[in-house]
């Protein structure tokens, strides 16, 4: 899934996209690891994201495969 069809879904469902990770950040999904991203390396956003989570900051990590899940649990649920 490319980022920006990921951000328009975040959007779609009434959520806040942005470009880093804040003390405001609920929710980072890490992308499933391609040619640009060294195997078993964790990302800036992800290692800053484990950062605020030990000092007490509800943050969640997902990977993108648990984010598509989701989005086609919740589409399914609104959908009954």
């Amino acid at each position: 899934m490319s980022r920006q069809d990921a951000c328009q879904i975040v959007a779609d469902f009434g959520g806040i996209n942005g470009n880093s990770v804040t003390k405001q950040t609920t929710l980072l999904v890490v992308g499933n690891p391609d040619h640009r991203t060294p195997t078993n390396q964790k990302s800036s956003k992800e290692l800053k994201a484990e950062k605020l989570s030990s000092q007490g900051q509800e943050i969640n990590i997902i990977s993108e495969n648990e984010f598509i899940f989701m989005i086609n649990l919740t589409q399914a649920k609104t959908e009954q």
